[in-house]
């Protein structure tokens, strides 16, 4: 199911796009093999670290809420998952975000070369 967003965004969220042993598998290598941090921003004037953990690789640099990633090389799985999504899509990600924000929520941003929209995939 798509759902467009504005500004040439979208959320596709399609149930089983990963069988569930590999999703499984993918979730455990990329949590494994990405260098997750907690980042320091700026919220009402304080100084705090984000309520979260990130990770991210990708060619290029990438700038999102005041934070400046700077190019980080891909892991295996994070490689191989890019593929999968750009391959799945017809769209020429270049790099990926991941997030954590909880005993097991972790939710991927893709991003495309040509455009700053954010396309999610959760498990």
């Amino acid at each position: 199911m798509r759902m467009l967003l504005g500004f040439g965004a979208w959320l596709d969220h399609e149930s089983g796009w990963l069988p569930s042993p590999e999703a499984d598998a993918v979730l455990a290598a990329l949590r494994d093999e990405l260098p997750w941090e907690q980042r320091e921003i700026v919220l009402f004037g304080r100084r705090i670290l984000q309520p979260r953990l990130i990770a991210w690789a990708g060619d290029v640099g990438y700038r999102y809420s005041g934070q400046t990633l700077e190019p980080r090389p891909f892991t295996p799985a994070a490689r191989g998952l890019l593929a999968r999504a750009c391959e799945r899509t017809g769209v020429p990600f270049n790099h990926i975000l991941a997030t954590a924000t909880g005993a097991a929520m972790i939710a991927w941003g893709f991003m495309p070369t040509t455009s700053p929209s954010l396309a999610r995939i959760r498990w």
